[in-house]
């Protein structure tokens, strides 16, 4: 190869690498998602009490599809009650702060394991949306849109019967299973995804075919069917 040649073709291996960079952190990007979770109080923090009360999760989602594998990445925390309550924030969290460190420890940490709770993706989760559904029945934003993607992107191959189902219109929640571990000292929690069930909504229909709506709020009514756990890795 002569000089002039090898040059060029070093020349076009450079451009073309650098041309891949952003796309490539593109994709990366879009497996990342900034998400507000609403979860109720788990029973060992007191939900059995004080089953009105929920935590409020500020959160990064990072998807690893192929492992698969689910990273949630916790920030801020808060126990909320609903509208109304009489209790201030400062009390709740002094309450949930007692019951944390009520929890058992484990290798220096306060560790609740066993947690579950369902992910409604008819639910808004961007931050400041607040906690009503959407305004029209089955609707999503953009963002619980993609957001739905990379949860099918991490389930499609591990569903057995997949072809009866349309995932992008039946999957409309997901049930998470999760180890959580407190820090003695911040509070920090450190959430690990052990597990998670997808869930497929089904509409109600007449026997002509017409779609059922709860005669009450004019909602749409869904049968569930829970499929089976999908365990995942921790990367």
């Amino acid at each position: 190869m002569s000089r002039v040649h090898h040059c060029i073709t070093c020349q076009l291996l450079l451009i073309c690498l650098l041309g891949a960079g952003p796309a490539t952190a593109q994709v990366a990007q879009d497996e990342r998602f900034s998400v507000m979770d609403h979860v109720d109080l788990p029973a060992e923090l007191g939900g059995k009490t004080d089953a009105d009360l929920y935590l409020e999760l500020s959160e990064e989602w990072i998807f690893f599809p192929d492992l698969p594998a689910l990273r949630k990445k916790t920030g801020n925390y808060l126990v909320r009650e609903p509208e109304g309550g009489s209790r201030s924030g400062e009390e709740l969290s002094r309450l949930l702060t007692q019951r944390i460190r009520e929890l058992p420890v484990s290798r220096g940490k306060y560790v609740l394991r066993q947690v579950e709770y369902e992910f409604n993706l008819l639910d808004p989760h961007v931050k400041g949306a607040g906690p009503d559904g959407f305004p029209e029945p089955d609707s999503m934003d953009r963002f619980t849109r993609e957001l739905q993607a990379s949860l099918i992107a991490l389930v499609r191959g591990r569903i057995r019967n997949l072809h009866r189902y349309n995932l992008e219109e039946q999957l409309l929640s997901v049930r998470f299973h999760e180890t959580w571990q407190f820090d003695p000292d911040s509070l920090e929690v450190l959430r690990r995804v052990d597990a998670i069930t997808p869930v497929i909504w089904q509409r109600r229909r007449t026997a002509e075919g017409e779609p059922v709506n709860d005669a009450g709020t004019g909602w749409p009514v869904y049968y569930k069917n829970i499929l089976s756990t999908i365990y995942l890795r921790n990367p």
